[in-house]
């Protein structure tokens, strides 16, 4: 937990992330800033920005904590009934608004009811007391609801506040990152589900997928795990294969463990961190 005092809004990043971490080595000091389960939250203090970091405040991370605070209680928001946003709009626009997230609320506790297969319009129509037709002055069809959905999954998965403490190895973050993925799967089966059952709105290019905010975010803490040092890969390979590799890895361990493991999952939960751990004994620095 970040102390708020006044004491630390003179004190530099530079000395923070000494404090919090155990380096001694501004190459080498890195600190936990946000805990998305994308974002693992490592800010790299590289020899390069050595200066600049020893001059900032720690006051401009202060703001990171209300962040945090405000995508919790959006999180809040999905895990509940959803949240409707406050615009200056006029009163006919806030009552379509309002009856358009009452749609998606409805869509959405069938979804988590009774999956994906039992959501249809009519079903929809009958939740809210609607005519079917009613529900087109909304949404062109069930797939825009289903897009709809998925993006709030999306922002969940975003959201969702894993423990990574302080002071961690990359390659310690690396293997609790991809336990925590593992775990919003776990714990949010069908939003899980959700995301990855997409077709229509997927990437129509590895090149596309690049640059999905998911896997830049990823591909920056390869990236920083690489330059630190801490991780070696062989001749001819780049953070962007360590990237793939991880994300292989977390998703096939998470869609195993929701459908043909379903039974064992506690066994299969075992042998699964047992192979993240043997992925960073092979790249991690010896």
């Amino acid at each position: 937990m970040i102390n708020h005092g006044e004491n630390f809004r003179s004190t530099s990043l530079l000395q923070f992330a000494k404090r919090n971490s155990n380096v001694e080595k501004c190459e080498t000091a890195y600190i936990p800033v946000s805990h998305s389960v994308y974002s693992i939250g490592v800010a790299i203090i590289s020899l390069t920005a050595c200066e600049k970091f020893k001059s900032t405040s720690f006051a401009s991370f202060l703001a990171l904590d209300n962040q945090r605070k405000q995508r919790y209680k959006y999180k809040q928001c999905l895990l509940n009934k959803g949240c409707a946003i406050v615009t200056d709009k006029t009163p006919s626009e806030r009552r379509y608004e309002k009856t358009r997230q009452g749609i998606l609320n409805a869509a959405r506790t069938i979804l988590l009811e009774d999956g994906i297969e039992a959501l249809s319009m009519r079903t929809l129509a009958d939740k809210v007391d609607y005519s079917p037709a009613a529900l087109y002055k909304y949404f062109a069809n069930k797939e825009e609801i289903i897009e709809a959905l998925r993006q709030e999954a999306w922002e969940l998965m975003a959201n969702f506040e894993p423990d990574i403490p302080p002071g961690l190895s990359m390659a310690d973050t690396f293997v609790l990152s991809g336990r925590n993925y593992v775990k919003f799967a776990t714990q949010y089966p069908e939003h899980y589900m959700l995301i990855m059952s997409t077709t229509d709105t997927g990437p129509e290019s590895m090149e596309e997928f690049k640059k999905t905010p998911a896997f830049v975010d990823l591909l920056q803490f390869t990236e920083a795990a690489v330059a630190s040092g801490e991780f070696v890969l062989p001749e001819g390979y780049t953070p962007t294969h360590f990237a793939l590799l991880s994300w292989f890895v977390v998703h096939g361990v998470s869609l195993l463990k929701l459908t043909m493991m379903s039974k064992c999952q506690d066994e299969f939960e075992e042998i699964s961190v047992e192979v993240m751990n043997m992925i960073k004994e092979v790249f991690v620095k010896k």
